[in-house]
This record gives C-alpha cells, structure tokens and sequence, in this order.
C-alpha cells in the first residue's frame, strides 16, 4: 500500500503502478500529516500526474511519447472515513500527456507499436472525491508498418476503468457541487503502406465491471480525438 498526503498539491511527472493499495490525498488538514484522523483541508490542493515535453530533455530525448497511467488494486483520490462515510475531496485531479503534443517529440521506429494513453484502472474500486474538476487528456501517438505480416496497435485514449466506480463532486462551503468530468482522446495515426496492418484507436471512456456512481453538479465530456 501507498499513501501520499499534502497539505497543497500532489504533483508527479510519470505513472504510478501498484499491486496494492494506492491513496492520493491531496488538500490534507495538518493533523492529516502526522498520522492524524481525515479532516477538512484549506481546499487548494490537486493531484496532478503530467508528462514533460520532450524539450525538457537536454541530452537524450525520449525515443517515443509513452503512457500516463494510474494502475493500483485500489485506487482513492482524496479521502473517506471507514466508520462515518463522510468524504474529504482534493481540489482537482489531472493527467495530462499534452506535452506528447510538443514540435520535437520523435515517434516510434517503423515495425513498433506506441502508446500516448491517459488511464486510471483499479482491480477493484476506484474513488475520486473532488472539490474541483477531473480533467485527463491523451496525448499524441504514431504508429508506421516495416512490411507486411505484422499488425500494430497505436493508441492515444482517455480511460477510468475498475470493478466499482465512484466519482463524487464535494459541495462548497455554499452547498454547491460544482464539479466537471472531462476526458479528451488524443491524436492517434497509423500509416500501412509498407504492408501489413495498423489499428489507430483515440476514445475516451469510463468502464466499470460492476458498479459506476458518479455525483457531480457540472458538465460530463468525454470526448475522442482523432
């Protein structure tokens, strides 16, 4: 199991992969930092998980884009009391591959299959409790064929996927849930010309097994890219 807590923001560049527990409480109370009990944060801290374009990179760029990915058995984002059920919300939870998107990003030898995915999965549940907004867009994705006999799978999609999911805007201290859902498919393109087969795939979805909840008081876009 992993817990991270802060006061302000969550912010990581790269995925996170688990075969256990993962916590991301954002916007914690003090006492929160010391082992303390959930309480109510001053409502200004996010989660955010971002890739860096590839002119971040001063001596080898990387090869290709890559995914951005959230995968753990059990996924919560921000936080609930086990005994009340009461939920403590982060302000916002992003992953952004946009930067997939900068001029000198190379793309994937020709022969290789490539991934520019933005993706939350769980094994079992997976929660987001929000004060703000959840916002994940893919980034950009190529795929090219060497010749024929081969078959490549080139992805650039938006995705929440688990057994259980639950999504819950957080009302203001006015009694408001203002919270958005916006998941944007990428730019995914194959070129089969040398022969063989390329499959380029750019949707944006949310898949639950068994059950998905969501309780949110503003817009939910889920939009596929091209």
């Amino acid at each position: 199991e992993l817990t991270i807590v802060a006061q302000g923001d969550i912010n990581i560049s790269g995925s996170i992969y688990m075969a256990g527990d993962l916590k991301l409480r954002a916007n914690a109370s003090s006492g929160e930092l010391n082992g303390g009990p959930l309480a109510a944060g001053a409502g200004n801290g996010s989660v955010n998980l971002f890739l860096m374009p590839s002119s971040f990179y001063k001596t080898a760029q990387p090869a290709t884009p890559f995914p951005l990915e959230i995968k753990a058995k059990n996924v919560i984002i921000g936080g609930k009391d086990s005994v009340t059920g009461e939920v403590y919300g982060v302000k916002n939870l992003s992953l952004d591959a946009s930067a997939t998107m900068d001029a000198l990003q190379t793309f994937a030898q020709p022969g290789k299959s490539q991934r520019s995915d933005v993706i939350i999965e769980s094994t079992g549940t997976l929660e987001a409790y929000l004060l703000g907004d959840l916002t994940m867009k893919a980034g950009l994705s190529r795929a090219t064929t060497s010749g024929s006999g081969q078959v490549l799978k080139n992805t650039a999609i938006a995705a929440m996927v688990g057994n259980d999911i639950t999504i819950r805007g957080v009302r203001d201290a006015s009694g408001i849930n203002n919270t958005n859902i916006s998941l944007f498919g990428g730019d995914a393109a194959s070129d089969a010309r040398a022969g063989g087969g390329a499959i380029a795939s750019s949707d944006a979805f949310m898949v639950a097994k068994n059950t998905k909840s969501i309780d949110i008081g503003g817009t939910l876009l889920l939009r596929g890219g091209k």
